[in-house]
């Protein structure tokens, strides 16, 4: 999630005014929100069910094309848009929002870890 979220914020903000490359762009975007519920679901679930391992599978897939298509279709029409310090400046500005869309995650998690040990630690002084 924090790749997604620093891409939407960054290369694909600056390029969905791009003619050339704003159908890629909404496109990569709906494919960054599938991911997305694929994640949660999964979140939700164990290995153990039995549609785990196929949601696993798929989400693989989506990965896998999605990457083939940004490699192969728009980071060239980025570069073909993007002057090169621009396209320096926007891998800047990626990596300190996938870097904070990752310490926000870290924090939730973190937050959570502590609200389970002070219910768990309630439930113990209420038997």
């Amino acid at each position: 999630m924090p790749h997604s979220r620093g891409e939407e914020s960054t290369v694909y903000s600056r390029l969905l005014n791009e003619k050339s490359a704003s159908e890629k762009i909404r496109v990569s975007i709906e494919e960054h929100r599938q991911v997305d519920v694929l994640l949660e679901e999964l979140a939700d679930m164990s290995p153990r069910d039995e549609e785990w391992s196929a949601k696993v599978h798929v989400l693989a897939d989506m990965v896998g094309h999605h990457v083939d298509e940004e490699e192969g279709e728009l980071f060239p029409m980025a570069r073909a848009v993007l002057s090169a310090r621009e396209a320096a400046q926007i891998a800047a500005e990626y990596e300190q929002a996938r870097d904070e869309a990752m310490q926000a995650m870290i924090g939730e998690f973190e937050e959570a870890e502590e609200v389970e040990e002070v219910e768990g630690e309630e439930e113990r002084g209420a038997a």
